[in-house]
């Protein structure tokens, strides 16, 4: 996990006369690793698009299009199938899979070699990055939105998402995401895998100075967000947000305070899920987000209500449930009214 052995033995080959460094591994789930630099870099030059004589790649893996229950395409990515690799056992696999989402990702990852969205899957990587058209904030400004502030304790990433309903029937969604880290976490632990300080330097995050969240910072940034777009309310984990919650109310912002159980995160969470697949959501293409979308794991519980757990993610989460809360706010505006379909009934 983390580059610092990579590169200690890849800075190591000057001290040899003919250094070999060996790699092998099934596909992963984390684009933002550096195990994904590598096959990226390893596919480039296997296309001619990247000329390197020090690199030899050498992929076995299936097509995003190829029909994964097909025999052929089970070739591709295991080239000793059938002869130490057993075809008897590929099927039962191929089988179990066909009946569980959760295991066919799986045997997508370890069997066919396609790069998966998540351990376990929730928003296809794919159907994410069909919903990355433009968003600009310059042609949102004075347009009602909502908000989901999801507040880390002291350290970690903090998250705040906007939701633009669109005047469309039924409606479209834009989403303007805004982030924040401290930076003696951006340098200090790379735990997360991740660069953050070129998120910074891009614009896709904030780093505040010291050691500690600064909420006065973000106070004044979502202040700030409230003079450009109609806020009409802000959802907020009543965990690590009360404080400033209180303090953003005070100065006129319509806060609600909102649990991170299954009965006020079920239906956002399924209501994202629909817009995503329907194509009805639109975010911008920003990468902290994305990353925090893929890092995300459900819960579930026997009556199908389903949150987004960060006990049992990978990693990050704090984008996706901001984008939760606000869609638990949002999609009131969704819902139809009898009155206003049908009008009054007088008697």
């Amino acid at each position: 996990r983390g580059r610092e052995l990579w590169e200690a033995l890849v800075t190591s080959f000057g001290a040899r006369e003919e250094p070999l460094l060996l790699a092998i591994s099934t596909a992963g789930h984390d684009t933002s690793s550096l195990f994904w630099e590598v096959y990226d870099h390893a596919r480039r030059v296997n296309e001619g698009q990247i000329l390197d004589d020090t690199f030899l790649p050498w992929l076995y893996e299936t097509g995003p299009d190829d029909d994964w229950q097909s025999i052929d395409t089970w070739k591709k990515a295991n080239p000793a199938l059938g002869v130490f690799r057993s075809l008897e056992d590929m099927k039962a696999l191929a089988k179990r899979a066909k009946d569980s989402p959760a295991m066919e990702n799986s045997f997508r990852r370890l069997y066919l070699n396609q790069w998966t969205s998540s351990e376990t899957a929730w928003i296809p990587a794919d159907r994410w990055a069909q919903c990355g058209g433009m968003v600009i904030p310059e042609r949102l400004q004075g347009r009602s939105c909502y908000g989901g502030l999801d507040m880390s304790a002291t350290t970690d990433l903090s998250a705040f998402v906007l939701v633009f309903p669109t005047d469309h029937d039924p409606p479209n969604y834009e989403i303007l995401p805004y982030f924040w880290l401290p930076e003696a976490r951006a340098t200090s632990d790379r735990q997360d895998a991740v660069d953050y300080r070129a998120w910074a330097r891009a614009g896709w995050l904030k780093l505040l100075p010291g050691d500690v969240l600064d909420q006065r910072i973000i106070k004044k940034d979502i202040q700030r967000l409230a003079s450009q777009y109609r806020i009409k309310e802000i959802a907020f984990d009543r965990w690590n947000a009360f404080q400033l919650a209180v303090e953003l109310g005070e100065e006129g912002a319509t806060m609600v305070s909102t649990g991170m159980g299954y009965a006020s995160l079920s239906t956002p969470t399924k209501t994202l899920e629909e817009w995503i697949l329907a194509g009805r959501l639109v975010h911008g293409g920003n990468p902290v987000l994305t990353w925090n979308i893929g890092n995300v794991t459900l819960e579930q519980d026997a009556a199908g209500n389903m949150k987004p757990s960060k006990a049992r993610s990978k990693n990050r989460i704090d984008g996706a449930v901001g984008l939760i809360l606000a869609i638990s706010r949002a999609m009131l505006r969704a819902q139809k009214s009898v009155y206003r379909e049908r009008g009054l009934i007088t008697i």
